[in-house]
C-alpha cells in the first residue's frame, strides 16, 4: 500500500494556531523493547524495538523544532523478571544517550493504550498541561488519538513511518508480511474493543 508523505506538522502548527491553542508538551508511545540485547550493555541488555526508536527518533526531532518537553509513556506488560525495565524507561536513556533529548516526565506503569492516556493525562493536567503532539505511528494513530481525547487532552496528531514509492519493484508482489498483517489485525480489533469499552 502506497501512503502519502507525512506533514511538517510543526511547522503548520505552529505557524497557523494562535498562541492560546498551540500543544505545550509532546508524548510519546512507547512501542516495545527487546529483552536480552546483548550488544546493550549500556541500557541494561536491553533495547528499543524498531517501532520504539522509529517513535523516539520522530520526538527528537519534534523537540528541537518546537522546544516542547516531552512525556514518554510504557510499562513492562511483557516483564518476565526483576531485570527488565520500563519501556519507557529505556526510550528515556536512549532519547538522552544517542538523541541528546531530555525526558520531562516517563510515565513507566502502563500496559495498554488506554493506561498510556489515562496515565499521561493525569500527570500532565498536574503541570496544567491540557494540549499535546502526540507521537506514534501512523497505523496507531486513529486508536491513540481517541483514547487521549477521551481523557480530556487535546491532541495534535504527529504520525509517522509512512512509506511512499513512486514505482513497484518486484519485491511488492512478495506474498505475506506477518508483521504488517499483525500491526493491521491488532489495531482493528483494537479499535473494535475501545469502541465497545470505552
Amino acid at each position: 500500500m502506497v501512503w502519502p508523505a507525512p506533514l511538517d506538522i510543526p511547522s503548520i502548527q505552529m505557524s497557523q494556531v494562535s498562541q492560546s491553542q498551540q500543544p505545550q508538551a509532546i508524548v510519546v508511545l512507547g512501542g516495545g523493547r527487546r529483552r536480552g540485547a546483548l550488544e546493550s550493555s549500556t541500557y541494561g541488555y536491553q533495547d528499543l524495538s524498531k517501532d520504539s526508536l522509529e517513535r523516539v527518533r520522530y520526538a527528537a526531532k519534534l523537540a528541537q523544532q518546537t522546544h516542547l518537553p516531552i512525556l514518554i509513556t510504557g510499562g513492562m506488560p511483557d516483564q518476565v523478571s526483576q531485570q527488565d525495565q520500563a519501556e519507557a524507561k529505556v526510550m528515556a536513556q536512549v532519547l538522552k544517550e544517542e538523541f541528546h533529548q531530555e525526558t520531562q516526565w516517563v510515565e513507566d506503569q502502563s500496559a495498554t493504550t488506554q493506561e498510556n492516556a489515562a496515565f499521561s493525562a493525569r500527570l500532565l493536567k498536574q503541570q496544567g498541561i491540557t494540549r499535546i503532539f502526540l507521537v506514534t505511528h501512523f497505523w496507531h494513530m486513529p486508536r491513540a488519538q481517541k483514547i487521549f481525547e477521551k481523557e480530556g487532552l487535546q491532541v495534535v496528531a504527529a504520525p509517522h513511518g509512512f512509506e511512499n514509492s513512486d514505482a513497484l519493484t518486484p519485491l511488492d508482489f512478495y506474498p505475506g508480511n506477518i508483521y504488517k498483517t499483525r500491526q493491521i489485525w491488532h489495531e482493528v480489533m483494537g479499535m473494535f474493543w475501545y469502541s465497545i469499552r470505552y
